[in-house]
């Protein structure tokens, strides 16, 4: 390779946490609701259980369905089984993070 061509391989990096939550942006705002708050939700919620250290809660672009009047938000655990789930925004944090953990992975 000749000095001046960049080296375009692909590189890994740690990540520092092994499970991610990621909310649909989109749905969020079509519920009424400001942009990060059922992220800021679940992330009080992850951290109170003590999963703040290996868990990752983002917003991100659409995840598929457009549910009226639900979020849609995917983990790892649903994604492997093909699953996206929808959340009730009125409903609470903690219900919610129960829905889309599966119980072996809960801290309690």
């Amino acid at each position: 390779m000749a000095k001046h061509e960049k080296d375009t391989t692909v590189r890994t990096a740690k990540s520092g946490y092994s499970d991610i939550v990621l909310v649909c942006a989109k749905c969020t705002k079509r519920v009424g609701l400001k942009k990060d708050e059922i992220r800021g939700r679940l992330k009080r919620e992850v951290k109170r259980r003590g999963l703040g250290g290996v868990t990752r809660v983002v917003s991100t672009g659409c995840l598929g369905p457009c549910p009226k009047r639900f979020v849609a938000v995917a983990t790892s655990f649903s994604l492997s089984r093909n699953r996206i789930v929808l959340i009730d925004p009125e409903g609470n944090a903690e219900q919610a993070l129960d829905t889309v953990y599966p119980p072996a992975r809960r801290s309690e």
